[in-house]
């Protein structure tokens, strides 16, 4: 019986080592207890490196609160195993994405319970998604938000504002004078040429926060969240003296365009 029970243990053993998915062991405090060399290698760091650190140092600070919420339930045995997806601490600085399953087990040993993890990168999986979601939210021609996403980041701020008394939001429309004169007498190229200068004139007249949004041909939108009506004014005009400042050289002469605004501000519940 002895025999048999090192020869499954020699089994196990084996098997948790060189299996193709990250597995590590912990005890329910965090503190690493066994890793195998698909961790190791997800991880960019040595065995002797992960034993006795806490499970928890691996991941990035933002992804911290979903993982103990997945342990909690784990604890008080409502689930017997959890699922997430979670970003890595990288020692290179590039963004690891895992597929973590994590499961309770009772240790032999002491008789208390251990956890054991299962990874598997998905970083390429997470890219692509990224990718799409970027270009089902971007304009191809000028990479500042097209139509989906302002109208899903207005109905969000709509929303807060019927949540939230003090939420408050503007918005600002312009369209431009004279593009369709510039598109047809010099060309559609000079008319991207014209729409991706624009696009990147109204970015460095806004904050990280506002969204710049082309809705289509020749038309914009901004959306400004905490802003009121007066703060949209003083934006226009910033935005008209940015945008009047454009020409384009054709046959020795020096075209401008100008641009038409609207603007409105919405109070809570409106």
């Amino acid at each position: 019986a002895r025999r048999e029970a090192e020869l499954n243990y020699q089994r196990f053993m084996a098997s948790f080592t060189h299996a193709a998915i990250g597995m590590a062991i912990t005890k329910t405090d965090g503190t690493t207890l066994r890793v195998n060399q698909a961790v190791c290698q997800l991880l960019r760091r040595s065995e002797d490196q992960l034993l006795g650190e806490h499970f928890e140092s691996l991941f990035e600070v933002d992804d911290l609160a979903p993982h103990r919420e997945a342990l909690r339930e784990i604890e008080h045995s409502r689930v017997a195993a959890v699922s997430m997806e979670v970003r890595l601490r990288s020692v290179t600085g590039s963004e690891t994405w895992v597929s973590v399953y994590c499961s309770s087990f009772d240790d032999p040993a002491d008789g208390g319970t251990c956890l054991i993890y299962q990874m598997h990168d998905i970083t390429a999986r997470r890219e692509a998604e990224g990718k799409l979601a970027h270009i089902a939210y971007h304009d191809s021609l000028t990479d500042v938000a097209n139509r989906a996403w302002f109208d899903k980041q207005l109905s969000e701020a709509v929303e807060a504002c019927t949540l939230d008394p003090t939420s408050r939001f503007a918005v600002v429309l312009l369209d431009l004078d004279r593009f369709k004169i510039i598109n047809d007498s010099l060309g559609h190229a000079a008319g991207n040429v014209l729409l991706v200068e624009v696009a990147r004139r109204l970015k460095s007249c806004v904050r990280p926060s506002d969204l710049v949004a082309r809705l289509g041909g020749d038309e914009f939108a901004l959306l400004l969240p905490g802003c009121e009506l007066a703060d949209a004014a003083e934006l226009a005009d910033r935005l008209r003296l940015a945008i009047g400042a454009i020409g384009i050289e054709s046959a020795g002469r020096r075209l401008s365009i100008g641009a038409r605004f609207g603007r409105c501000a919405s109070p809570a519940g409106d």
